[in-house]
């Protein structure tokens, strides 16, 4: 389950503007700054940074402006690059480093995005956005009582911050505290009925809990606000399947991972499915790409041993139990509570 991300910055300052075509310019600027699309937006932009008669504190926007729309293309280097030189020529432009630090987040490199987001901090300690998007990367990097405290940070700044309080709830339930979770993803879905996350993230609390039919109403709910909400497809995927609605348990994983191809959490929730199946071979091939990906999923560590038990292989079938319960202790109880037999 992923949790949200916060919208990245728009810029709303002024944009001044000068000289003999002052109107063309302005248009030009007014595509840069506000475009109808990306790829016009980085025409825009590279067309007055060419110029080269910007003021400095233009051309920072203009960097800043094209990073976004680079960034909006899943063009992350690009935009890397753009908020680097905005932050190189005004180093108190905290959006650019905000800016850099959800590209950094996207492309996985936590420590980078919670150095970005830190510095947008200290430049404006008062915008709820960068306290909630370090808490993501916190979360990220499995630091939950960090991510917590900048959530809660964000929404004593906007106490009707929706995003943050979804955030907050995700990072509640990796923590094990399943109730305030519960909670704060009903107040993020009361600020917005309309936000699938919310409904994705209670679910996997739900999920924890045993609550299986209010698990999957939710899952139901949030594909239905999107229907290629793969999170979502994922999540009822494995609800179904301890429900014992295999068939369509498959349908949902399957469907999933045409939207998120090698995606180790489907690959886990696909391989719990063809567990409940007795399929030993099917789930071992799903686990072992699962962990390909990620080789500290305990749960497909653990599916992966029963797997291997299954097949008479009770050497390997024991290492990868223990190589589980190294990482969570309490692991069994995720095999038990959906009727799978423990070792």
């Amino acid at each position: 389950m992923k949790l949200i991300t916060i919208a990245i910055l728009v810029f709303t300052g002024g944009f001044s503007a000068s000289g003999a075509f002052a109107q063309t310019r302005a248009e030009i600027a007014t595509t840069c700054v506000t475009p109808p699309n990306a790829d016009a937006a980085i025409a825009a932009c590279s067309a007055l940074i060419a110029n080269g008669t910007e003021t400095t504190a233009n051309v920072v926007i203009l960097y800043n402006q094209r990073g976004k729309a680079y960034h909006g293309k899943g063009q992350y280097d690009l935009a890397i690059a753009d908020y680097t030189k905005a932050v190189e020529l005004n180093p108190k432009y905290a959006i650019a480093f905000a800016n850099r630090g959800v590209a950094y987040d996207e492309k996985g490199q936590y420590d980078l995005a919670i150095a970005d987001y830190s510095s947008a901090i200290a430049l404006n300690p008062n915008s709820a956005p960068f306290f909630a998007n370090r808490g993501v990367a916190y979360d990220e990097t499995g630091q939950y009582d960090l991510a917590i405290a900048d959530e809660s940070r964000a929404i004593a700044l906007n106490p009707n911050f929706e995003g943050a309080f979804a955030n907050r709830g995700g990072a509640y339930d990796e923590k094990g505290e399943y109730d305030l979770a519960i909670a704060d993803e009903s107040r993020a879905i009361e600020l917005d009925p309309g936000d699938e996350n919310a409904f994705t993230n209670r679910a996997k609390a739900y999920n924890h809990k045993g609550q299986y039919d209010l698990a999957i109403a939710d899952e139901n709910r949030a594909i239905g606000l999107d229907p290629n909400a793969q999170d979502a497809l994922t999540n009822r995927c494995w609800t179904q399947a301890v429900l014992g609605r295999i068939q369509p348990a498959l349908a949902d994983c399957n469907q999933s991972l045409e939207l998120k191809p090698g995606d180790a959490g489907t690959l886990d929730a696909r391989g719990f499915v063809y567990l409940k199946m007795q399929n030993a071979d099917a789930a071992l091939a799903d686990y072992n790409a699962a962990l390909a990906a990620n080789d500290r999923l305990a749960h497909s560590l653990y599916g992966r041993g029963l797997a291997r038990h299954m097949k008479g292989d009770a050497v390997g079938g024991d290492a990868d139990i223990a190589a589980a319960k190294a990482i969570n202790a309490a692991i069994a109880a995720e095999f038990v509570k959906p009727g799978i037999k423990s070792h």
